[in-house]
């Protein structure tokens, strides 16, 4: 009996070490899974932001230049200056031209192939005359043969005539600032970051060879040209395992990709779980000595364990977990995998719930949203004022630059509200173009005031390319003592808002107390 009792022991515990290694393994495979590709999202973030910042710069002070030479005058000398003046000032461009709305090339630095006169025939060249907007080019071949992007700006006269453009021309296949910025990476891990434009065509990679390749069925690319930022395991064109973050570039519809290969990222935890297996041998047979009085304490870290685990659901099982004497190495581990999973699954539960009464495009608070506010003030019996606004002939924007500017517009509006309020006001976006804002505690006079600061900033504010937008804006209020619920102060502000704009626009108009 004792030998049965002994060998049933030692097979329970073989067992039940077995699995706890096995759900130790599995659980830090996808933890660390999961921390390689969000460490690669950010740090594709990152860089994103980086890039995104270097193009801005690089467009403002383009746009100096272009406004020095738009006063002054496309003169030969000055344009020479400017060119050279911009070339030695920064870094980031490997040439910087001028050329005339004629495609004819005024100003050139370093000008090593004499090519001031000729006429500027490439693609891209052609693709900035006729837009007259500051963009960053697609990839092209230029005159002298080389594969480049350039980041350019109008020139335009005091009269508005156009006169050209100047650009600050990157060297895809030369060391540029793109290369300098990107090459230099804290990991020595095998991961290698890449960056591809609009076509999914690779404008940045370690190996040159790439540069210039159009990447094709990769879910990455396909997301980050679309604007997205993530994550995702899949494999290169190699045929490898990658874990993969990427971010879009802010502005110029580029992408910035991160990988890492997988085999590489499970090389430490396969060699960490074979030294553990390893060294728990020796200790593992000392235990079955003694395992037969104490198979009961072994078992127990565990018992608790699974026991909790299977009430994972509960919001107090967190602290449960944390409370077991876990005394021994394998059911510690078990119940760090297991704490860190509940934590996870918990912040994803709030960020969800909180995705759900947010607008995904500004991110204020959407219909869902507005409804539990009413709630909130309802419950809380607060007194508010709300103003509801509405951007001045939107669909002519729309219509006129696309609904992605429309877009911008609508971003931009949201984050100057946001930028000029008081600590307790929401915003929320209620539909299309139009807007809420809640004022507690605010009288309806107090609130008409503030309405027409805002409607002031808004217009004095130009929001490129489509210059200043106007508002029309109802005010409305309400109390515990109305009559009518906190939801009814929405429709007096539409009804206010649609006087507004039956009124000429862009103008401030208040609730008429009417009863009911």
């Amino acid at each position: 009996m004792s030998h049965l009792t002994l060998a049933l022991t030692v097979f329970t515990l073989l067992a039940v070490l077995g699995n706890s290694f096995y759900a130790t393994y599995r659980v830090q495979r996808e933890l660390l899974i999961a921390s390689t590709q969000e460490s690669n999202r950010a740090y594709a973030a990152k860089l994103a932001e980086t890039v995104g910042l270097m193009l801005d710069t690089a467009q403002r002070q383009l746009a100096f230049s272009a406004d020095l030479l738009g006063h002054e005058g496309l003169h030969p000398a000055l344009a020479t200056r400017e060119v050279e003046r911009l070339y030695r000032q920064t870094p980031m461009f490997n040439t910087v031209a001028i050329v005339s709305r004629d495609a004819v090339v005024q100003a050139l630095y370093p000008d090593k192939a004499r090519r001031v006169g000729m006429r500027a025939t490439s693609a891209g060249a052609q693709q900035i005359l006729a837009s007259r907007e500051p963009m960053i080019t697609d990839p092209f071949v230029s005159t002298s043969g080389r594969y480049i992007v350039s980041v350019t700006y109008p020139i335009f006269s005091p009269t508005r005539d156009y006169l050209g453009f100047i650009a600050g021309n990157i060297y895809l296949e030369s060391n540029n600032i793109l290369s300098e910025l990107l090459a230099r990476h804290y990991y020595t891990d095998g991961t290698y970051i890449y960056v591809v434009d609009r076509s999914k065509t690779v404008i940045y990679h370690h190996n040159r060879d790439r540069i210039g390749r159009l990447v094709e069925r990769n879910p990455a690319v396909e997301a980050v040209v679309r604007g997205k930022s993530g994550a995702a395991a899949l494999v290169n064109s190699s045929g490898i395992e990658m874990l993969t973050g990427y971010a879009a570039v802010e502005g110029s519809r580029w992408g910035i990709v991160v990988q890492r290969p997988l085999e590489a990222t499970l090389t430490n935890l396969n060699q960490q779980m074979k030294d553990i297996l390893l060294a728990s041998i020796p200790v593992n047979l000392l235990i079955i000595v003694g395992v037969w009085l104490a198979s009961l304490f072994i078992a127990r870290p565990l018992w608790q364990l699974a026991r909790n685990t299977a009430s994972m659901s509960n919001r107090d099982a967190q602290l449960r977990i944390a409370r077991v004497r876990a005394w021994y190495y394998e059911a510690a581990q078990l119940k760090q995998a297991i704490l860190h999973s509940i934590g996870h699954i918990n912040t994803r539960f709030d960020e969800l719930h909180a995705e759900t009464r947010s607008d995904p495009l500004t991110g204020l608070l959407n219909k869902r949203g507005i409804q539990m506010l009413l709630h909130c003030y309802e419950e809380q019996q607060i007194p508010f004022s709300v103003l509801a606004l509405d951007v001045d002939h939107f669909k002519r924007i729309n219509d006129t630059h696309g609904h992605d500017v429309g877009d911008q517009v609508l971003v931009a509006l949201a984050g100057l509200m946001q930028q000029n309020s008081r600590k307790d006001d929401e915003f929320c976006r209620s539909g299309g173009e139009e807007f809420l804002i809640f004022l507690p505690h605010t009288s309806k006079a107090s609130a008409s005031e503030i309405a027409e600061r805002l409607r002031q900033l808004v217009a004095a504010a130009p929001m490129a390319p489509v210059g200043a937008v106007t508002l029309s804006i109802g005010v409305s209020e309400w109390s515990p003592e109305r009559t009518y619920h906190a939801a009814h102060a929405i429709k007096r502000a539409d009804r206010a808002l649609y006087r507004a704009k039956a009124a000429g626009r862009n103008r401030t108009e208040l609730d008429e107390e009417l009863a009911g």
